[in-house]
């Protein structure tokens, strides 16, 4: 998908032409099926151009791809924020509301030409209701649109920015990665790792320096009503608030020992990584700050549908050290989350919980439907699936094949915490005194560009799903030897077709097409994602038929 999306992009227009997607020339040469119709393939469309474009992009094709939902869209105002011509023609969009998820979005020029929605109301409503979605908007499908009054409009502000870092004085090299960014991930991902232990926030306090400062500070917000900040507000510093016979010191917390005091007070937290926003405003060889935008869950439980979200931003301080970099200083804010950016977080925290329905079976059959139990967040999203019935993760395993699921590793999560204070980068003051600083010298710990992958998420792209660690749904019929013989027949039959069927959409033999759906516990759409994320490192022999 990427090799069709570097032919269909023009970096000196920063135009992006994936009109009729589904006929790349790439595509039906290797007998591949690409529907952009279909949420989860849009959405990984989308990220893979925010990944190549950098998330610069002034215009998006995506004309003749016979889309019909809007949910997938949504993605392209988080991705593209300065997005100013967006191309939705000959797609079967029948309803206005499927784009209110767009709303505020600050395109100038939309076409949704020979849509449905364009013939199912009066020219006149549907130019007045597609400016309200869109009050930026002066060309709406090829003609121009009289000017809007936009005094009063409530305008969306993008969900993600994107992360910002400085360049090093010593010279850009395009070809090698800026080797700040590497720091400041990989230190924020162990971080973060380590705060969000179920048990204790006893690791993190090697990251702190001797005589580190922690303040915490936390308010409401009149446009979010909802939820309670009571574990935060009592400790919360605030110079405008604190009474004049209060010790104003009393709420920052010196030394290492008291920042763990107060760090064990607060809730436990499990951090959303794809909702983090980065910025490094200063950084020399001496001292290096680090802003965090981002949204966390308060007491995390992945058995509860409805987890309570919280906005955080987290200001730090890195000062260098004897084996690496400490926080010397550490600010951080609580706040309520949106509406929308908690609906962006529970569908990252999003689980699969098969339920099983009541079985029906005649003479000769057995048949088994295993449906997903969706919060009410999610209940739009299409994703409820009948899937045949799995059979044990060490039935289909073979040795001589690497696994095709993302890696979820915990001796790497386990090694990765055990020493925080890597020797990331040893001194940055005599990085700049050489002219083409090698990329291994950057960070110790990484042995390759995998691990990195592997262990700092937030080195991926922007769009990031957690991929859980499902155990395989085990048979446990108790009816007759006949009707078991007969299920297990289905069972099989079922496998082949969704085999054969993945052969076919991802272009790889059937031994390689069973080996990625047997390590996603045959999740047909997980097994997408993870070929879609993986495909590089696929090895040719994978698609010998």
């Amino acid at each position: 998908m990427m090799e069709a999306m570097v032919t269909r992009y023009n970096p000196s227009t920063k135009i992006l032409d994936l009109s009729q997607f589904y006929t790349c020339s790439l595509f039906t040469n290797n007998q591949l099926f690409v529907p952009l119709n279909r949420p989860a393939v849009l959405l990984a469309a989308l990220n893979m151009a925010a990944q190549y474009t950098k998330h610069d992009l002034c215009c998006l094709n995506l004309s003749k791809n016979y889309i019909y939902l809007g949910e997938g869209l949504t993605w392209i105002r988080r991705l593209f924020p300065e997005l100013k011509v967006l191309d939705l023609a000959d797609n079967k969009l029948s309803d206005l509301n499927e784009l209110r998820s767009l709303s505020g979005y600050s395109v100038e020029v939309l076409n949704l030409f020979r849509n449905p929605v364009c013939n199912s109301m009066d020219k006149e409503c549907y130019r007045r209701d597609v400016q309200k979605l869109f009050p930026m908007l002066i060309k709406l499908d090829n003609l121009n649109l009289p000017s809007l009054d936009i005094v009063g409009t409530k305008l969306k502000m993008p969900i993600n920015l994107g992360n910002s870092y400085p360049i090093l004085q010593y010279g850009c090299n395009l070809i090698q990665s800026n080797p700040l960014i590497t720091l400041v991930e990989l230190f924020l991902t162990k971080y973060y790792k380590q705060y969000d232990d179920t048990m204790s926030r006893q690791m993190v306090l090697e990251a702190y320096h001797e005589n580190a400062t922690f303040s915490l500070s936390s308010c409401l917000l009149k446009t979010c009503n909802q939820g309670s900040l009571a574990d935060y507000l009592p400790k919360s510093r605030n110079l405008l608030t604190i009474g004049l016979n209060k010790n104003i010191n009393s709420f920052i917390h010196k030394g290492k020992a008291n920042i763990l005091s107060i760090l064990e007070k607060l809730p436990k937290t499990k951090h959303d990584f794809g909702s983090f926003i980065i910025d490094v405003p200063f950084a020399s060889s001496t001292i290096i700050q680090v802003v965090v935008n981002g949204v966390f869950a308060e007491e995390y439980n992945e058995n509860h549908n409805h987890q309570v979200f919280r906005s955080f931003c987290r200001t730090f301080s890195l000062v260098p050290a004897v084996n690496g970099w400490v926080i010397l200083s550490d600010m951080m804010l609580v706040t309520l989350v949106s509406s929308e950016l908690s609906a962006e977080s529970t569908k990252r925290f999003y689980i699969f919980k098969p339920t099983m329905m009541n079985n029906t079976y005649n003479r000769t059959s057995l048949q088994t439907t295993i449906q997903d139990t969706l919060p009410d967040v999610l209940s739009t999203l299409d994703f409820k699936t009948s899937i045949p019935k799995c059979p044990s993760s060490t039935s289909f395993l073979s040795k001589e094949l690497p696994p095709l699921s993302l890696p979820t590793n915990p001796q790497q999560t386990s090694a990765c915490q055990t020493n925080f204070q890597t020797s990331v980068i040893q001194n940055l003051q005599s990085s700049h005194q050489q002219q083409n600083p090698p990329a291994s010298a950057t960070v110790g710990i990484l042995l390759n560009s995998q691990e990195l992958n592997s262990s700092c998420p937030m080195s991926n792209s922007k769009l990031s799903f957690p991929v859980n660690n499902t155990k395989p749904i085990e048979s446990d019929f108790t009816t007759s030897t006949k009707m078991h013989s007969s299920s297990n027949i289905d069972n099989t039959n079922n496998e082949l077709l969704m085999i054969k069927r993945f052969s076919n959409e991802t272009g790889m033999n059937n031994k390689w097409s069973k080996k990625c759906l047997v390590d996603n516990n045959w999740d047909f759409a997980k097994a997408t994602l993870c070929y879609s994320k993986l495909k590089p490192n696929i090895p040719s022999i994978a698609y010998k038929h």
